[in-house]
């Protein structure tokens, strides 16, 4: 059996754990990376980036990884968690490029087609960012940061290889038998 032969076989394992993923991510409530802001952002699923096979040594292994700041920003906070339900513990700073970050009164934002209407009371901080503070009146507010709490884990990547680790395994010892038979049979 060489090298190529067990690249093969990761690659198999790999694309086979990336369909359950997708599977996963299509059942669950995840974005979908189109909202009212036209962010244009991508679902999770869609950012799935299948990086070749490496060898070092005597081992191969193969990397898969999901969303990116462009395409899918929120991929990463969805598996473990940001803010203060994340590894750090805090909330964390969005600052303001220009302009003030938020404007809001009453029952209205500021959008680009002047003051609109939303179905609750609060300040929309940029289209990457609602705040859960309500207000009321006509006030309007504006802010330079916000401090925001980001969001709990809904990890979608771990729990699919710990329910098909078995499958993976099987997949990459099928390969890898195969693999060896055809080279016994070569001698």
């Amino acid at each position: 059996m060489n090298d190529n032969d067990l690249a093969k076989a990761l690659e198999k394992a790999v694309r086979y754990y990336n369909v359950r993923v997708t599977a996963y991510l299509n059942q669950g409530d995840y974005p979908t990376g189109q909202d009212a802001y036209r962010s244009s952002y991508k679902p999770i699923q869609d950012t799935a980036n299948i990086h070749d096979p490496v060898k070092s040594g005597n081992q191969v292994s193969q990397t898969i990884t999901y969303g990116s700041n462009k395409e899918a920003p929120y991929a990463v906070a969805y598996e473990y968690g940001s803010g203060e339900h994340g590894l750090g513990g805090e909330k964390y700073t969005i600052r303001a490029k220009g302009k003030p970050l938020a404007v809001g009164k009453a029952n209205l934002i500021r959008g680009r087609r002047g003051w609109i209407p939303v179905n609750r009371v609060g300040v929309f901080a940029s289209k990457k960012f609602i705040s859960l503070a309500e207000y009321g009146g006509d006030d309007i507010y504006l802010f330079s940061y916000v401090e925001h709490p980001g969001i709990a884990a809904r990890p979608y990547a771990q729990p699919v290889l710990d329910a098909e680790q078995d499958n993976i395994t099987q997949i990459i010892g099928n390969e890898v038998f195969a693999s060896v038979v055809l080279d016994i049979k070569q001698l």
